[in-house]
């Protein structure tokens, strides 16, 4: 019997050795990867690529772990100094490097203080969503240092740097207004971004420009003209991705890329601005970027340490369909260990956060932990409205309605949630300590955010944030006159909606609205011509936002206008009509009932002494032929007359008229543009299309507004009260910008009063005299810069706040 056992232990063995002895490979059945050796097996090497190779001999590893000659692999060393396995091939794991371990910065937390907190704004957040969006305004005191509008664009012909749009341009121009109430905040422009690189006119636009000097000169010469124009303080350059063929990129973009960064930190540094530039937190894009060389031309690095996972990684063969976070603090290490690797400064180094969350939908709602297998992105969030995407704002409404209770782990620093068949992660205080404390141990001390527009109302994300970073941040200053009185102020009507000037975004107490259903403003381009700005629908902030809808148009171009029961009239847009014209309408409220009061007529002859008629619209208020300046022109001398009750809604009772305004574009033969613009607190109500007398026998060409002021209530004047210092302070700074307004300029020194009441010293020497200031201005008037009228208006409304 035991005999029996060893004859069949025998064969066993026979069996199992010839098994492995079973060539893989031979001269005609070739290795799907690397050479087939002399025995029949595949590899890489001389061993297997050397003497009697049978097939596919040429062959290459990515490294050289050490062989003799570097004819079998594609490089000697691996990119960022990454180990090479001794099978040739490029990696950081254990596998790859063995027990080497990386050489990390070493700090004391706490040591060193958080210098940067940038936050990158969506130019589209507005538009797109319709909570949980930002507008510039709104931008909380005191919690970033640095914030980059994203984004700018490129055109792929010219290689000229611009807005690209009306709605960015017109972000573009009001973001700058919040350095009125934080002069020391800076604010930078970004280009690029995952989309300029996507299928399409702008995939291969920075592989274009950064190979030729003519074209990085063309480049270089508009992104500073544009900088100027908007007051930018710096660039920030997201190239998603140099040399990687997903991404269009070419393999001559590594060398490029350190030109290009080299030419554009030169101009930045010429014209004392700053330069940034955004990299991947994945060793495969990261290799082509050589940071060492492009460490020098950059202030820092804005490493975006999210994205780490996400529903991509479900048909990935070496991730798989996994649960995982896409901020895991393992990864992130893992992708900070590539720049120790090649011993880039932790000063130059900005470690990136999100506010938002890569969601899952799980395959199995039972197994609901990191790990558990998914089948696709999670269910679109009701504002964010992207497959595999929640705010973390909206995560915070699922967990209240829902009543959950989040999962921390610490191991990858952050919180896990479930829901049905649904997964998330998310960071909040918690997490971003724990992010943090290991950055700083690592001497990071720069942090920037994924976008700050994604906030919600209280800015719950970025104050949690500072508190992570141990940050104080600043109180918002006090502008309440000391000891004044409070008056108890009477009921007044609201202010009405009102259309903004071309040039101008809105007064401050006034919000744009979106037009309902779309993704943009209640806008009109048409009547401020080819790029001249564009006029927006304006409503009281303190106010229950209309909705409104441009109404009437047909793809015939025959436009059939008018307003919906329980809406009012408010303007006219003659774009994409060949008939008749396209009506704004409002739901009716106390922000535009007065509108609902007046109503156009047709065409009539000038010579007819009235055409309203009738109890209710018997008042004629103007005449106009082009209406509220979107109607068909009346033709033949002909014009509309808008009709009002008598007496007049106290709305339009004011002093109103036409006011021709001159600005400072060209409009032909020696003549001005006229901007349809209407003074501060006042109403448009019509627009009236030609020549127009302007003083000093000017003329100038294009629309001219009517206008109402707004209807002053009277307030009751309660005990005289002397001026506190802080308020006459403001007076004398809004009579010392009065005087600006005249000839804008701004000395590029002269002006930076203390905006804190604490910091005045009233009964010394420190309080300085802004108008003896200002007689500098004969002096700085060389080196003054240009300005515009908008910005100082803006300061002017936004000081008294």
């Amino acid at each position: 019997m035991n005999k029996l056992i060893a004859l069949v232990i025998f064969i066993g063995c026979l069996v199992q050795l010839s098994f492995q002895q079973e060539p893989q490979c031979s001269g005609s059945k070739l290795c799907p990867e690397g050479c087939c050796s002399s025995a029949g097996f595949c590899g890489y090497g001389p061993d297997y690529c050397g003497n009697g190779c049978q097939s596919t001999c040429g062959a290459k590893s990515g490294c050289n772990p050490g062989w003799t000659g570097s004819q079998y692999s594609e490089k000697d060393s691996c990119p960022l100094n990454v180990c090479c396995s001794k099978s040739g091939w490029c990696g950081t794991t254990e596998e790859f490097c063995g027990d080497e371990k990386v050489v990390r910065p070493s700090c004391a937390i706490g040591s060193k203080a958080v210098s940067r907190v940038i936050g990158y704004y969506e130019a589209w957040a507005p538009s797109k969503r319709s909570r949980y969006s930002m507008l510039p305004e709104e931008i909380p005191y005191g919690q970033y240092t640095h914030i980059i509008f994203s984004f700018a664009t490129i055109n792929p012909s010219t290689f000229k740097v611009s807005a690209g749009d009306y709605q960015t341009e017109y972000m573009m121009s009001r973001i700058g207004a919040i350095k009125f109430l934080q002069p020391d905040v800076k604010i930078w422009v970004a280009l690029g971004g995952w989309a300029f690189n996507d299928p399409g006119p702008t995939q291969t636009t920075f592989s274009d420009i950064a190979s030729s000097t003519a074209n990085i000169n063309t480049f270089l010469d508009s992104l500073v003209q544009m900088m100027n124009k908007y007051g930018f303080d710096g660039v920030d350059i997201d190239w998603e991705y140099p040399v990687a063929e997903d991404r269009h990129g070419r393999p001559e973009d590594y060398k490029n890329i350190v030109t290009f960064m080299t030419k554009l930190n030169s101009r930045m540094k010429d014209t004392k601005r700053g330069t940034s530039m955004a990299l991947p937190a994945s060793y495969w894009y990261l290799q082509n970027f050589d940071i060492k060389a492009l460490e020098s031309q950059v202030d820092w690095f804005n490493i975006m340490s999210y994205d780490m996972h996400g529903s991509w990684d479900i048909d990935n063969e070496w991730i798989g369909p996994w649960a995982n976070s896409h901020t895991n603090m393992t990864d992130i290490q893992m992708a900070l260990d590539l720049l120790w690797r090649n011993d880039i400064s932790p000063s130059k180094v900005t470690m990136g956060m999100a506010f938002y969350s890569r969601s899952f939908t799980l395959t199995d709602p039972a197994c609901n932990s990191l790990g558990c297998r998914v089948s696709s992105g999670g269910n679109p969030g009701k504002y964010s409205d992207t497959v595999g995407v929640l705010l973390h704002a909206e995560i915070q409404e699922i967990i209240a309605e829902k009543k959950l209770t989040p999962v921390l782990d610490r191991v990858g620093a952050v919180k896990t949630v479930s829901w049905g068949n649904q997964w998330a992660s998310f960071d909040d205080v918690v997490t971003w300590r724990l992010k943090a404390n290991i950055a700083r141990s690592q001497c990071i001390e720069g942090f920037m955010v994924w976008a700050m527009s994604q906030d919600d109302e209280k800015r719950t994300n970025i104050r949690g944030l500072n508190q992570a970073l141990g940050r104080k941040t600043p109180d918002f200053p006090d502008f309440t006159p000391i000891d004044k009185p409070v008056v108890t102020q009477p009921m007044v009507e609201p202010k009405l909606c009102r259309w903004s000037g071309c040039f101008e975004g809105c007064p401050v107490g006034f919000k744009t609205v979106q037009r309902d259903g779309y993704d943009d403003l209640m806008m009109n381009a048409d009547v401020c011509g080819m790029n001249n700005g564009i006029s927006v629908l304006c409503c009281p902030s303190d106010q229950p936002l209309p909705t409104c809808h441009w109404r009437g148009h047909r793809n015939t171009g025959n436009c059939r206008p008018g307003c919906e029961a329980g809406e009012v009239e408010l303007g006219s847009l003659s774009l994409g009509c060949k008939k008749n014209y396209q009506t704004a309408c409002c739901t009716s409220s106390k922000v535009t009932a007065a509108y609902d009061s007046c109503n156009w007529t047709g065409c009539h002859n000038n010579s007819d002494e009235t055409w309203c008629t009738g109890t209710m619209f018997s008042k004629s208020l103007v005449r106009s032929p082009q209406g509220w300046g979107g109607h068909n022109s009346c033709s033949g001398g002909q014009s509309r007359e808008l009709c009002c009750p008598d007496p007049l809604p106290a709305a339009f009772s004011t002093d109103c008229k036409w006011v021709p305004k001159s600005g400072h574009l060209n409009g032909g033969n020696d003549n001005y543009l006229c901007e349809a613009q209407c003074p501060k607190d006042s109403i448009q109500l019509s627009l009236k299309l030609g020549s127009h007398s302007l003083p000093e026998n000017k003329y100038c060409v294009g629309y001219n507004a009517f206008c109402c002021p707004d209807f002053k209530y009277i307030v009751p004047r309660g005990d005289d009260f002397e001026d506190s210092v802080p308020s006459t302070n403001a007076k004398e700074f809004q009579s010392l910008l009065d005087k600006y307004i005249a000839n804008p300029t701004c000395p590029a020194t002269v002006l930076d009063p203390p905006v804190h009441s604490d910091r005045i010293e009233v009964t010394g020497n420190y309080k300085r005299s802004l108008v003896a200031e200002a007689q500098e201005y004969e002096i700085l008037q060389g080196r003054a810069t240009h300005c515009f009228l908008v910005d100082w208006k803006r300061m002017l409304t936004i000081l008294p706040l």
